[in-house]
């Protein structure tokens, strides 16, 4: 009877060890996960939830009452709603030009092959990296009524002034494009490189089937 007391003992003390060894490092290792996710859910919360719900809840009052009254009077008004109109319009034409420019360039670059392709391949992906003071200044430069693309346009046709302003819808749509054509460039083009990647994978396979003896495995 003692003996197995005293093993019935020491497979307790084993286990209490056991667990006692582990337990702190389980804790030690999920803590700062669980404190990085109570972080972010903070700044959120406080940042982004409260914000948005406390606007939301106060255009939805009028003199302490819950009415729309809000709305109604702001989209009342004509100026309110041709900014809505043009702010859709110019978000719409952004993406339809970004695609436009950025798609059959991915394709350019990555379906043919031609002498310096990689240099203009990250030139073409350049604006995506430029912070938006360089990026805004560069396209100044390039394509402003002084710049670089005006004045060889003023020397080749011995124009006195520049051919074009930049102005109104299409030099906002055209910096649009400038700045954000890149994230249709890349995307697509990591899109064709796992594309191709998959074709050859399979042209491998398709080989080697093709090369196996009759009868093999």
């Amino acid at each position: 009877m003692s003996f197995k007391g005293d093993t019935e003992t020491r497979r307790n003390g084993d286990t209490e060890r056991t667990t006692g060894s582990f337990s702190p490092r389980l804790s030690i290792a999920a803590s700062p996960r669980l404190i990085l996710w109570i972080i972010v859910a903070i700044v959120l919360l406080y940042g982004v939830v409260y914000p948005n719900l406390h606007v939301v809840v106060a255009s939805l009052q009028r003199d302490g009452n819950w009415s729309l009254a809000n709305y109604r009077e702001v989209l009342s008004q004509s100026i309110v709603l041709e900014s809505i109109f043009a702010s859709v319009g110019i978000s719409t034409l952004t993406v339809l030009f970004c695609a436009l420019v950025g798609i059959p360039l991915a394709f350019l670059f990555e379906r043919y092959t031609f002498p310096a392709r990689r240099l203009f391949a990250t030139f073409a992906a350049l604006p995506l990296v430029l912070p938006p003071l360089v990026g805004t200044v560069a396209f100044i430069f390039l394509c402003g009524e002084s710049g670089i693309l005006a004045r060889l346009a003023q020397s080749a046709f011995h124009l006195e002034k520049s051919p074009w302003s930049l102005r109104g819808w299409s030099a906002l749509l055209l910096f649009h494009t400038y700045t954000m054509y890149p994230f249709f460039y890349v995307l697509t083009g990591a899109g064709l490189q796992r594309v191709d990647a998959g074709l050859g994978d399979d042209d491998l396979t398709v080989v080697a089937r093709a090369r196996r003896p009759e009868g093999g495995t």
